[in-house]
């Protein structure tokens, strides 16, 4: 009896160890094969980590060719400091005297800081400071203190202060292009995030590299731009600002055989490195935006369309300028201050008559609009630094007989600056215009390899004829000699073609000056401007200089811009080591 009770239990214990070993087969069975991928994951993550590596930002270079161009803009890279006081332990006082002695951070800002995170039974992190120098975090990491996470980032440097602001932009403070170069070459300048995956014991200590994938650093951005040209043109802005004190001024210096920007400079400016001047007055980019009417700079375009159009009109061609006043569409046009009778049409252009030009203009009436247009007004120059102003060109079937009595000398027309350098630069290069550009080339971070080059690109073959644009240079040179409306723009030893411009200025119904609720154009506020090119008959370059709303004396652009052209265009012929043209006469 005993007996058979003990088989029993053998059997039944057999059985159940039989059993445990089929649930204990099916569980490995399960966890091994069905759950494996789950649970290996869940180790992963429990034994495994990752980190993000960082690349750095691409640079901005001016267009030295040389192995080592002028440096603009670059990033440094840096680090955010983070801190999760909970976990400081008994250590807290310790690190928190530490962070504010070695970091700079005041006292009373890290304390706000910290005491928010007493208020939470969760752990929370805070900031202690954001951008701070590498060596510093070094030094903190040594002291192994409890606590603290470091985040790699990057601050945004400009070598030259505020030098070509307005061509670079500013970038926010998330690391992106938010104006300029900046922003519309970003995607081309933003490094590519690497990682590299690690074992870890659970103390977190490195134990194996898993995998690896490097960051990659931004391309490179070369502009056309030429520092010391660049240096030159800041400082007569700066001169003029402080000797004329206008509104805002601005100058655009471009090569007219290639389209590359060689200049670009406003004034009000400001400075990418002080966050404080950057208001929007100062870092506006005026010469995309601001339109303006141009006055008697479109002259010499309006001239030298009619010279192509009509075939019967020549530089010696006269007309008759009314003794200073004369009525068209019903309306009076003077000449400014003068009472000219016979004016051959060089002569229309070197004394500027409101007369003349018009009724040269008017013998070739009926293309004035294709002009125009085929002059790039009305249109975007696409020189690709932003938001650009297409200005104001009416099509033709919106004017009025009193247009083509004013639209030929710069009124009722409204163009951005980028303009009026491109239109000259046709001029200056026998009729072809080039586009515009101020990026010349992208290059590889580390390699220096060139990954995008940006040729010179011609826009159009032929705006005017080689000859009407000969004619028209000619005709220019007259300007800045003796009987010229901008002799105080004449460089001893080299020929210079330009035109002086004095525009009424329109005022907005929101300007504050106006308190007739209306728009008008004032008679005591204007936008003077003075542009050419040197040497005259193989230009080197166009200058632009635009003065917005200068003080009445100083309104005529022969007396207000043309002498701050001769400033720059003196210094940067020397630069460039351009011979005399000309005999210098002393």
């Amino acid at each position: 009896m005993l007996r058979n009770a003990y088989q029993t239990r053998i059997v039944f214990l057999g059985i159940a160890i039989f059993v445990a070993f089929l649930l204990l087969t099916w569980r490995l069975y399960i966890v091994q094969l069905e759950r494996h991928a789950e649970l290996y994951e869940k180790a992963q993550r429990k034994y495994t980590s990752s980190r993000e590596i960082f690349g750095v930002r691409g640079r901005i270079f001016d267009g030295t060719r040389s192995s080592k161009p002028n440096l603009l803009a670059a990033s440094k890279v840096t680090y955010d400091v983070l801190a999760t006081p909970v976990h400081m332990f008994s250590r807290r006082n310790e690190v928190f005297k530490k962070l504010i002695r070695i970091t700079g951070v005041p006292k009373d800002l890290l304390a706000k800081r910290f005491a928010k995170t007493e208020k939470t039974s969760k752990p929370k992190e805070i900031v202690v400071k954001n951008k701070v120098d590498p060596l510093i975090v070094k030094r903190l990491q040594g002291m192994r203190l409890p606590g603290l996470r470091y985040i790699q980032s990057s601050v945004r440097k400009y070598p030259k202060d505020s030098l070509a602001c307005h061509i670079l932009g500013f970038n926010n403070n998330k690391g992106q292009g938010a104006s300029g170069i900046e922003r519309v070459y970003d995607h081309y300048m933003q490094p590519k995030k690497g990682y590299v995956k690690f074992e870890h014991t659970i103390q977190r200590h490195a134990v194996s590299q898993l995998d690896k994938r490097n960051a990659l650093n931004g391309k490179n951005i070369h502009l056309t731009i030429l520092e010391p040209i660049q240096a030159i043109v800041e400082d007569e802005m700066d001169r003029l600002m402080n000797d004329v004190k206008p509104k805002a001024c601005y100058a655009i210096m471009a090569n007219p055989r290639t389209g590359a920007i060689m200049a670009l400079s406003q004034r009000p400016n400001f400075n990418p490195n002080d966050r404080s001047t950057m208001i929007s007055e100062n870092y506006k980019p005026r010469f995309l935006q601001d339109i303006f009417d141009p006055g008697s700079t479109m002259k010499a375009i309006s001239i030298g369309g009619a010279l192509h159009y009509n075939q019967n009109l020549t530089l010696g061609t006269r007309f008759y300028c009314e003794k200073g006043i004369w009525y068209y569409a019903g309306r009076p046009l003077h000449d400014a201050g003068h009472a000219y009778e016979w004016l051959r049409v060089w002569e229309i252009i070197q004394k500027s008559s409101n007369i003349g030009t018009i009724k040269a203009c008017l013998t070739a009436k009926r293309w004035m609009w294709q002009n125009f247009m085929r002059f790039g007004f009305g249109k975007r120059t696409g020189i690709n630094l932003g938001a650009e102003s297409p200005g104001i060109l009416w099509p033709e079937n919106f004017w009025s007989k009193l247009s083509y009595g004013r639209l030929p000398i710069g009124q009722g027309i409204s163009v951005t600056p980028l303009q009026m350098v491109q239109a000259y630069c046709a001029i200056a290069n026998k009729g072809r215009m080039m586009q515009l550009h101020v990026v010349d080339k992208i290059s590889e971070a580390d390699s220096g390899k060139v990954f995008k080059y940006f040729e010179p690109k011609i826009k159009k073959e032929s705006v005017i004829g080689e000859g009407a644009a000969d004619d028209m240079v000619r005709a220019l040179k007259s300007v800045t000699k003796k009987g010229g409306t901008a002799v105080q723009a004449a460089i001893p030893g080299y020929e210079v073609a330009g035109k002086t411009g004095t525009a009424q200025k329109v005022i907005n119904k929101k300007d504050p000056r106006n308190t007739t609720g209306k728009a008008y154009y004032s008679k005591t506020i204007h936008v003077s401007s003075f542009i050419g090119f040197v040497p005259a008959d193989n230009p080197e370059f166009v200058l632009y200089i635009v003065v917005d709303d200068p003080p009445y004396k100083y309104r005529y652009g022969g007396k207000c811009a043309a002498p701050y052209f001769k400033r720059i265009a003196e210094q940067t012929l020397n630069f460039l080591n351009i011979a005399p043209t000309e005999e210098i006469k002393k």
